[in-house]
């Protein structure tokens, strides 16, 4: 099972339901999973960490203020310099997700990232520059690394995706 398509649902009840009590919004995540997935779910909520467990495993993610990579993230996959705002790792597939904002402009670090992932060994198997950013694939040792570069709120955004070939 994909645990990823149901956490963004879940970090958004985490936040809106932040005023209601963690309980609450722990049970209207489970409902909210639980009928998504026709399956039987368990949500625990931390601070500004969600854990979502499945038979099929966990999906652990931050959204916030003082998000951090998960200790496992592939050291790799460069991260560039940034606040950190969601950070998901679903351990079922090792697939992770990472999204931040950076003040480097969006062509820097769209450019940034395609020589970082050379450097690291990376081999870019596509890529396509969208206005000032891009998206950019790579792949390496069975695995795959997506990087969207974009603009929102004049801040540069990166959506970093990284997981193993299916």
């Amino acid at each position: 099972m994909r645990h990823l398509r149901y956490l963004i649902p879940v970090l958004a009840i985490l936040i809106i339901g932040a005023g209601c009590g963690k309980k609450a919004a722990e049970k209207a995540a489970e409902e909210a999973v639980t009928l998504a997935s026709n399956g039987n779910v368990n949500v625990k909520i931390n601070s500004n960490t969600v854990t979502i467990t499945t038979n099929g495993g966990s999906t652990v993610g931050q959204v916030g203020e003082s998000v951090k990579l998960p200790d496992d993230f592939p050291s790799d996959v460069y991260v560039i310099t940034g606040t950190i705002t969601t950070a998901v790792k679903d351990s079922a597939t090792n697939r992770f997700t990472v999204s931040l904002e950076t003040t480097t402009a969006a062509t820097a670090a769209y450019n940034t990232y395609k020589t970082e992932l050379v450097s690291d060994g990376w081999n870019i198997t596509a890529s396509m520059e969208i206005g000032t950013g891009g998206t950019i694939s790579a792949s390496k040792d069975n695995r795959t690394t997506t990087v969207i570069v974009g603009t929102s709120d004049n801040k540069t955004t990166i959506m970093l995706g990284t997981s193993p070939n299916q």
